[in-house]
């Protein structure tokens, strides 16, 4: 029973581990940059690789070498800075990119294309108010 439970852990890790990886931005934005580049692809597939792949791998290895917590790691600089950081960090990403990310997504994708004329601010009331029902049900 414990072997089971091994593997569903380790399945569930990976694809969670892919996912944070390996998002639409690495999907789509290669072939952007490769196209807009021209025949300075070299340089942009280079800049692409250390800031896609070498720097969010070499930010792993460094939490995993910090005991796998942030705290440890950023402990050097001030016991309270790991708080105030992740704060910051999770507020600015969830309301500056992924929550108006994904109603402007639902509105492009899901509505403008069916109801050209619909307000894209009204998608976003229906958007929200959906989500919010389906998260305390």
């Amino acid at each position: 029973m414990k072997t089971n439970k091994i593997y569903r852990d380790s399945l569930i890790f990976g694809f969670a581990f892919f996912a944070v990886f390996f998002g639409a931005g690495n999907l789509i934005f290669p072939p952007s940059i490769g196209f807009v580049s021209g025949s300075d692809w070299p340089t942009a597939l280079a800049g692409f690789v250390l800031t896609g792949i070498i720097l969010p791998l070499l930010g792993l290895i460094a939490v995993l070498n910090a005991e796998g917590k942030f705290e440890v790691l950023t402990n050097p600089i001030s016991p309270w800075f790991y708080k105030v950081y992740n704060i910051l960090c999770m507020l600015c990403i969830a309301m500056v990119v992924t929550v108006p990310r994904t109603a402007a997504t639902t509105h492009e994708i899901g509505v403008h294309t069916l109801f050209p004329h619909f307000p894209a601010f009204g998608t976003m009331i229906i958007f929200f108010a959906l989500n919010y029902y389906f998260a305390n049900d």
